[in-house]
């Protein structure tokens, strides 16, 4: 300091004051400050790759490669623009570019802990794990305090398939740092792969504990509950979700799905489907879904229809929203409708007994006798079980006067437990021998 001038003075003081907002996180502010120290002291390499960063956290990495490399023209041996400049071509993809900086770093600065770690998340990257590990191993020779190496270690243990030794590592970067998120997420997720789920919920309840806004740990909690069948404890921790980020289409859809669980909550379903349709317009299962409630739920079929159009808009080979069309066609007295969404629905996927009972209803309708036998003889062929088909063939076979072949199905109706209609009965009987 004594050596340099007083312009030099204050643009090396506007350094640090701008490398403090970014690490605040107040990043236009820091860009400011960072470019005023440059305009004081344009020789100020430090200046020039912490504005680098800054433009880096921007997403404007085009920008922040020009700085870095102009750090790098002013003091070729500012090691940390080396790996400031990695990073940033890691981001870009450019894998190539980053390896050789962080090389280039290690050059200059063979114990720069960060760029053994970053070279250890490239070669983890590329799936080169034991590299990956030999990397982040060199980086805790050097500080065996750095949770993230021991993180980092965990995930190529993970990918390497030696489980046991990744729950150890993740486990040793929590109790060295208990706010590093992606250690409680990786070790919550190897418990949920492992089937562990009660250890994989408290892992992740711990973990938002301390890291209250992490709406990727958050979302993992709630996607446990779910899958422990917790119902009231998954919705709850959704809704924190949505706290969290209130335009997450994903979390509205799945509140969606826990509250079509219930009838008594249909409306709150309803709701928080429109929740994800209303932040993401192209999220057909959230259009299908809806639709499928106000068919189902408040028989409003003009309402259902429309809801699944738009799902067949986005996706025309959606089998789901084809068969639910089919439904409401079937519903609204449009059986040629009906009979082209089911087959639809057939040139897409072929072993629903389902389609084969609806389109058998369908060709019912109109009257095409011999086509509505052969799609329930399918769908009884594909669900043995279907006392509803048993009993549609009865009264088909009936009206082709083949009474022993009705009476047949009449009777596997029956003893399926299908409540077939006592006055049918009656007039059937009638055939017997």
């Amino acid at each position: 300091m004594n050596n340099l001038t007083r312009r030099q003075v204050i643009g090396v003081f506007l350094n640090n004051l701008g490398n403090c907002y970014r690490r605040a996180k107040k990043l236009r502010a820091a860009r400011d400050i960072l470019q005023a120290a440059i305009a004081i002291h344009p020789g100020h390499p430090e200046a020039h790759t912490n504005l680098g960063n800054v433009f880096y956290e921007l997403n404007d990495t085009d920008t922040a490669i020009i700085e870095h490399k102009r750090a790098l023209k002013l003091y070729p041996y500012l090691a940390e623009a080396y790996t400031n400049l990695g990073s940033v071509y890691d981001a870009k993809g450019m894998i190539d570019e980053a390896q050789k900086a962080h090389l280039d770093a290690l050059e200059i600065k063979p114990d720069m802990t960060g760029a053994y770690i970053n070279l250890g998340n490239i070669y983890l990257k590329k799936g080169e794990y034991k590299a990956a590990l030999g990397e982040y191993e060199v980086a805790l020779f050097y500080d065996s305090t750095l949770a993230i190496a021991h993180a980092n270690m965990g995930s190529a243990y993970d990918k390497m398939g030696i489980l046991s030794k990744a729950l150890i590592a993740y486990k040793q970067a929590i109790a060295i740092n208990p706010k590093l998120s992606e250690a409680w997420l990786n070790l919550g997720n190897l418990y949920s792969q492992l089937g562990i789920l009660m250890d994989a919920a408290q892992t992740y309840e711990n973990a938002v504990a301390i890291n209250t806004d992490n709406l990727e740990l958050q979302l993992r909690l709630a996607n446990t509950y779910r899958d422990m069948k917790k119902y009231q404890k998954a919705i709850a921790a959704y809704h924190i979700v949505l706290k969290i980020n209130p335009q997450f289409a994903l979390a509205y859809y799945n509140l969606g799905l826990l509250y079509s669980k219930n009838s008594k909550t249909a409306s709150q379903a309803i709701k928080a489907y429109k929740g994800a349709i209303k932040y993401d317009e192209n999220f057909a299962e959230a259009y299908l879904n809806l639709g499928s409630l106000y068919q189902l739920e408040e028989k409003n079929y003009q309402r259902a229809e429309k809801h699944f159009r738009r799902a067949l808009k986005l996706r025309p080979n959606f089998a789901e929203a084809n068969f639910n069309m089919g439904v409401v066609y079937l519903k609204t007295a449009r059986p040629d409708s009906a009979i082209a969404a089911f087959n639809r629905v057939l040139s897409i996927q072929t072993t629903s007994s389902d389609v084969f009972y609806h389109l058998g209803m369908a060709y019912r309708d109109k009257g095409r006798i011999g086509d509505e036998i052969d799609a329930f003889v399918e769908a009884i062929r594909l669900s043995p079980k279907r006392g509803d088909a048993h009993n549609n063939l009865a009264y088909a076979f009936f009206k082709k006067k083949e009474y022993e072949r009705a009476l047949y199905h009449f009777d596997q109706a029956l003893s399926l437990g299908f409540a077939v209609d006592r006055q049918f009965a009656r007039v059937l009987n009638q055939y017997r021998d």
